[in-house]
């Protein structure tokens, strides 16, 4: 199945000719295609229901209209303020009617992509890290190689934050607050929180105020207080640790905190925080790793993570050779 789908926005679908047959119901190969794609990307429900219900929200054709009949609809624009301009009443009443009928011919003419709210997209790169300030002054910080999205436009009334990536929250009291990412969504009110979400891991930390984690392949719930995080790998059950609060052991404090992870695991980190590529044997990586990293020099960081576990490395541009 493509896996092109994962990729999609809203935009994406309601320009996408297949699924508004499939939205509609208009052929039934269509419709079976697209619940193959939702068997295999679950995932993929939720932005797919929105989709749906914008494709039937509006009215789709097929014929555009031609240079003539464009020029005959602002002919008869002019044509019928002309005729009412002796009367105010009369008047507002068929420039209301004149502004609907432009507008659908707007849309008609040019889709509807452009009065879709597609929201705000923050990214960062590899060694790259940001501070973004959402609608009602809670904070993000933006780990490298990350994303959120989320809508100024709706933000009052539905506070929702979609993640890839990793990312520490200091949110403010209020509504609900979502943080949905590929394999789950975070619940708060007002809270801090780290939520990490990366390849098959999960791990959520909560730091102040409570944090609801829902797993969305196994749809269990845990409910986490200061001090208490829960990590899932592999889409398994959620399960609870601790940590504790005052210690600086999370990644916007420049420190890496690594607790029996592979060096495969370990590596990655170190790959988007310094944007370099590391070579090293199956070996090696399946070995594993337990402690604190503070993020200095590259050259400083590799020594702490090599010395200790008796590896050599070699650093030539941006590729790092490790050895043993």
């Amino acid at each position: 199945m493509n896996d092109k789908y994962l990729q999609y926005e809203i935009e994406d679908f309601l320009t996408d000719d297949s699924f508004i047959a499939f939205a509609k119901n208009l052929d039934s190969s269509n419709v079976q295609y697209w619940k193959d794609v939702l068997d295999e990307y679950p995932e993929l429900n939720d932005l797919v229901e929105e989709a749906k219900r914008m494709v039937n929200s509006f009215q789709f054709e097929k014929n555009i209209p031609s240079d003539t009949q464009i020029d005959k609809i602002w002919s008869n624009i002019k044509q019928k303020t002309i005729e009412n301009r002796n009367d105010a009443k009369i008047r507002f009443r068929n420039i209301y009617k004149i502004a609907l009928s432009t507008a659908a011919a707007i849309i008609l003419l040019f889709g509807i992509t452009s009065i879709i709210d597609t929201g705000e997209k923050i990214v960062t790169t590899r060694a790259e890290t940001s501070s973004i300030n959402l609608p009602d002054n809670s904070i993000v910080n933006l780990n490298v190689d990350s994303k959120i999205t989320y809508k100024k436009t709706t933000w009052k009334k539905k506070r929702l934050v979609k993640l890839s990536g990793e990312a520490f929250f200091k949110v403010q009291k209020g509504k609900k607050f979502v943080v949905e990412t590929p394999k789950s969504f975070v619940e708060v009110l007002g809270t801090s929180f780290n939520v990490y979400d990366r390849d098959s891991s999960l791990d959520v930390k909560c730091f102040t105020g409570k944090v609801r984690v829902i797993s969305k392949n196994m749809m269990d719930t845990i409910l986490l207080t200061p001090g208490f995080a829960v990590f899932q790998t592999n889409g398994k059950k959620l399960k609870t640790y601790t940590f504790d609060t005052k210690e600086k052991s999370i990644w916007k404090d420049n420190i890496l905190a690594f607790d029996n992870k592979s060096l495969k695991f370990v590596f990655a980190e170190l790959e988007r925080v310094f944007d370099i590529q590391i070579v090293a044997e199956k070996s090696i990586l399946n070995r594993y790793f337990t402690g604190q990293i503070v993020l200095k020099s590259k050259r400083e960081t590799l020594e702490n993570v090599c010395w200790p576990m008796h590896l050599k490395y070699k650093i030539e541009g941006k590729t790092v050779y490790i050895t043993k």
